[in-house]
């Protein structure tokens, strides 16, 4: 099933019933950003569930404040900047970790989001009522996207009840 458009935003996915117990649910799914897409839709018996929780996170996006450090930079300059500071700048004490942790927790996207988003790492950053998702492909290609919020809202909305009410 897809809810949304594959060239503007979309969720595409595929639901397996093998036995939902303790509210989780299983599948397949990807999400599509301008005809760019993040996850792995081939990756069978995925916790569908843990994706929506990443998900349900994500339902205020639009009320992010931005990091002033995060203005004015192109998208893989934003995307390095986070990836930098949630995981990969070892050289930080353990105290500058965890408030980078608490800072910008808030733009990790789907990465460890469930089985489908394995291999890949994604980042949301919301500014004017554009969302701007930034994200490396298994194949650590990089690919970026803008969606409008209300089109965000309008696809994550119904999906992340849809799993609810199946869980």
């Amino acid at each position: 099933m897809i809810i949304g458009t594959k060239n503007i935003f979309a969720i595409e996915w595929y639901h397996e019933p093998i036995g939902e117990k303790d509210h989780l649910v299983f599948g397949r799914m990807c999400l599509w950003i301008n005809n760019a897409v993040l996850g792995d839709i081939n990756n069978k018996m995925c916790a569908l569930s843990v994706s929506r929780v990443h998900l349900v996170h994500k339902q205020n996006v639009s009320n992010q404040n931005i990091d002033s450090h995060l203005n004015g930079l192109s998208d893989w300059e934003c995307f390095d900047y986070l990836n930098q500071k949630l995981y990969l700048d070892e050289s930080r004490t353990d105290e500058q970790i965890s408030d980078d942790a608490k800072t910008y927790s808030k733009f990790d996207f789907l990465t460890n989001g469930g089985e489908s988003f394995d291999h890949t790492k994604s980042f949301i950053v919301s500014d004017k009522g554009v969302i701007r998702i930034l994200w490396t492909d298994r194949h650590r290609v990089f690919h970026s996207g803008d969606v409008d919020a209300s089109e965000y809202y309008r696809v994550i909305n119904p999906w992340i009840s849809w799993c609810g009410e199946i869980g």
